[in-house]
């Protein structure tokens, strides 16, 4: 059976999760006034890069705030993973945990299986990024079978902030 892609000027899916604080999150909301929302996928506490990757996005993440878009980052871990992760990362953006492999096979990531047990004891995902307007349409996604690949933030800010204030109507490139 396929699934079918999910593409850029869609409207991103209604995806609810846990966080660590407790509470669910729809992670495509917006908070603190934003109006643009960056969700990220990342493998989980046992990759070093993306625990890299998430402590970079905290470096730009006031600068997006400033312009109007927030950051949630999400996970398959399940609680205890993130409890673990949380003592290598220095973020203030919110963490959900929890992705199922429906989830994911709906956004169309990559899933892995740990090489072993020591790794993880889930399958995973591997590094998604989507970039969504006020209306919550997918304006920019970046799908990676890898972890090695990610966008260069300081680029991805840039472009995003000069998409978010255009003076031209938004025209939502790659949509087939």
């Amino acid at each position: 059976m396929e699934i079918p892609k999910l593409r850029a000027g869609e409207y991103f899916p209604r995806i609810v999760l846990p966080t660590i604080s407790g509470t669910e999150i729809d992670v495509s909301e917006t908070y603190q006034g934003a109006t643009w929302q960056i969700v990220i996928f990342y493998q989980g506490f046992h990759s070093t890069r993306c625990t890299a990757f998430l402590n970079n996005v905290e470096s730009i993440k006031d600068k997006l705030i400033c312009h109007g878009i927030s950051v949630t980052a999400v996970s398959a871990d399940d609680g205890e993973q993130l409890q673990k992760h949380l003592k290598q990362l220095e973020i203030s953006f919110p963490l959900a945990f929890g992705l199922s492999i429906s989830q994911m096979h709906e956004l169309n990531l990559y899933i892995s299986l740990p090489k072993d047990f020591n790794q993880t004891n889930h399958p995973f995902c591997e590094p998604g990024l989507f970039v969504l307007n006020e209306l919550g349409q997918i304006v920019v996604l970046d799908i990676s079978n890898n972890e090695m690949c990610r966008p260069e933030l300081a680029t991805l800010v840039d472009g995003i902030i000069e998409l978010k204030y255009s003076e031209e109507p938004l025209v939502i490139t790659g949509s087939f």
